[in-house]
């Protein structure tokens, strides 16, 4: 399966900073919510459409939050129909 999120070892478990963009949040924390979220996420975009897999991940990684949220309520919708 392939990963939205960045393979690598979280070991912060603070709070998300004021300003911080949400996939940099979601990608560098070791909370456990956190990886749960992540995992939801990851299959979730595993059944999104082949086709438009690489616009989905742009707007989903992306620093404006904006973007990131119109995509991830996009993703969920996808995946609750």
């Amino acid at each position: 399966m392939v990963s939205l999120f960045d393979s690598m070892e979280r070991t912060d478990c603070g709070p998300r900073p004021y300003g911080e963009p949400d996939f940099t949040y979601l990608n560098r924390s070791a909370r456990p919510g956190v990886e749960a979220i992540r995992h939801a996420l990851d299959a979730w975009f595993s059944r999104y459409p082949d086709e438009h897999r690489p616009d989905m991940a742009g707007r989903l990684k992306s620093s404006d939050n904006l973007q990131h949220r119109a995509a991830f309520f996009e993703l969920f919708l996808h995946e609750l129909l």
